[in-house]
């Protein structure tokens, strides 16, 4: 799973440390990332929450390539309010 991957990584975590938090071994998340496993689906909703994403977006399942966070969406979308303000 290159998302969780890259989630992981954005938030500067070991495997081991974001396996303590999700309460599976880091074997076990290790198959995650790997994609020899897929978590169960109360794991899956726990990465969505820790993460502040959706659960397609732990499966993979985006359409786009670009990830980001909600609270950069937000941000983003409030940086394109103040340029359209600025630009009036």
């Amino acid at each position: 799973m290159d998302n969780l991957r890259y989630l992981r990584k954005n938030k500067n975590l070991t495997q081991n440390e974001l396996a303590k938090i999700i309460n599976v071994s880091q074997q076990q998340y290790g198959k995650y990332e790997s994609d020899i496993s897929e978590p169960a689906k109360k794991t899956i909703i726990k990465l969505a929450d820790f993460f502040d994403v959706s659960t397609d977006e732990i499966l993979d399942r985006q359409k786009t390539n670009i990830k980001i966070s909600r609270q950069d969406k937000k941000t983003l979308l409030e940086a394109i309010e103040i340029i359209k303000k600025i630009a009036k």
